[in-house]
């Protein structure tokens, strides 16, 4: 018991220091990815002004309640885009536990050495899909207590991208229940994201891509426990995404035809 008491006090300095450097180096991360998407790629975000504002509303109305940010998975690089678009540099830093932590795939970066640097002090935990049992509970352990610290963290709720283009309920994962469920009052910012010409799920966005976002806030519960409880809650955040998602189409894709 001792020593793996002894293990979690290790593990959870190491995010703390991970957290740390974050923050010390973000002037200069944020900068070199604000030049690639503004400025490279020329990604433009719809009302972005309007975006943030909600945000920093959300982030004062959760207080000190942890904040799990729920989008939908087109591209590669969502999650870059949604902490892009909401939040600037300077408000960031000063308010870095709402600069949220993310879960990449650990395929998508390990070969490359700068890309492990980047989203080691970009607050990233990286998890090996096909891990074991024990490797899931560990990153599960990591997320649980940095969201009890008040930082906010973002996962998808489908696990990977959407094969079909459109929000997939059926494929949701069940780990956000499980972290919701073990967790008092968890606050979940359901986000829908889409560039104009994303049509189905692609490494990146092409470029001079125009996104729209929209978001919710919910607080979900259930009166169910166990695996059961976690199944209704999962399901609870995967049908906000889903409406966000047809309120989307209905406005802006009414033509919309999945692989067309």
């Amino acid at each position: 018991m001792l020593n793996s008491q002894t293990n979690k006090k290790f593990l959870y300095l190491g995010l703390r220091v991970q957290r740390f450097l974050g923050w010390l180096f973000f002037p200069l991360l944020s900068s070199l990815l604000i030049v690639v998407m503004k400025y490279y790629a020329r990604y433009h975000i719809y009302n972005i002004e309007e975006v943030r504002e909600k945000y920093r509303e959300i982030c004062s109305l959760r207080k000190n309640s942890p904040l799990l940010i729920c989008p939908n998975h087109l591209t590669m690089i969502d999650s870059v885009i949604i902490e892009w678009a909401l939040g600037g540099p300077l408000w960031y830093w000063l308010n870095f536990k709402h600069f949220a932590w993310n879960i990449p795939a650990v395929e998508n970066f390990k070969t490359n050495l700068i890309s492990r640097i980047i989203t080691y002090l970009g607050k990233c935990i990286p998890i090996d899909r096909r891990g074991s049992k024990e490797h899931i509970e560990l990153v599960m352990s990591k997320v649980k207590f940095l969201l009890s610290e008040g930082d906010a963290f973002l996962i998808f709720p489908e696990g990977t991208r959407s094969r079909t283009g459109r929000f997939e309920l059926e494929n949701i994962t069940y780990g956000i229940g499980k972290i919701i469920q073990e967790l008092e009052n968890v606050h979940i910012l359901c986000i829908y994201l889409r560039g104009d010409n994303q049509i189905t799920y692609s490494n990146f966005p092409q470029k001079k891509e125009k996104f729209r976002i929209d978001m919710e806030l919910i607080v979900p519960k259930t009166q169910y426990t166990g695996i059961r409880g976690q199944k209704d809650l999962a399901l609870q955040v995967g049908k906000v995404l889903k409406k966000l998602e047809d309120e989307y189409m209905s406005n802006f894709k009414a033509d919309y035809v999945v692989g067309k």
